[in-house]
């Protein structure tokens, strides 16, 4: 029962960031994620709009957004802004490896204790599972890095 609650404990753990979020307003220049706030009108279940382009200038009442170099400039105003979030960049394959491997270990292990009732067993299966967990999530980070993004408060 130890075991069982040491694996629960990590796997919940795993779940949250490691790193504090600061405060911070973006500056121009900065490419960002901005969720823009739904109207009354649309279904409570429809997703709410999103928008990711560069700053061109962030105002007090609103924020300038290019979301394609081709395209003008899209001028978003601040009270239509549910939430703002700066890019913090695409990690190299090898660090998304890693974190891939990182995060999806304790899944791994979780499976491995909970697929079979064998008391016997119990190490093997959870070194089996940490295992594939550690080396499929490596693989799906190396092959799908995803852009990491840093909620801003305004």
């Amino acid at each position: 029962m130890k075991n069982f609650i040491a694996v629960i404990s990590v796997f919940v753990l795993s779940l949250f960031p490691t790193t504090r979020l600061a405060a911070q307003t973006p500056l121009e220049g900065s490419r960002v994620r901005i969720v823009l706030n739904r109207p009354p009108e649309l279904s409570r279940w429809e997703l709410p709009s999103e928008l990711i382009g560069t700053v061109v200038s962030d105002r007090s009442d609103t924020i300038a957004l290019r979301i394609h170099p081709s395209l003008s400039v899209v001028a978003v105003p601040i009270a239509d802004i549910r939430s703002l979030q700066v890019s913090l960049g695409v990690p190299s394959r090898s660090k998304s490896a890693l974190l891939g491997a990182a995060r999806i270990a304790p899944l791994g292990a979780l499976y491995g204790v909970l697929v079979e009732d064998i008391p016997e067993k119990f190490e093997e299966r959870l070194a089996l599972g940490l295992a594939f967990g550690a080396i499929s999530g490596a693989i799906v980070g190396a092959l799908m890095p995803l852009e990491r993004w840093r909620r801003v408060r305004r």
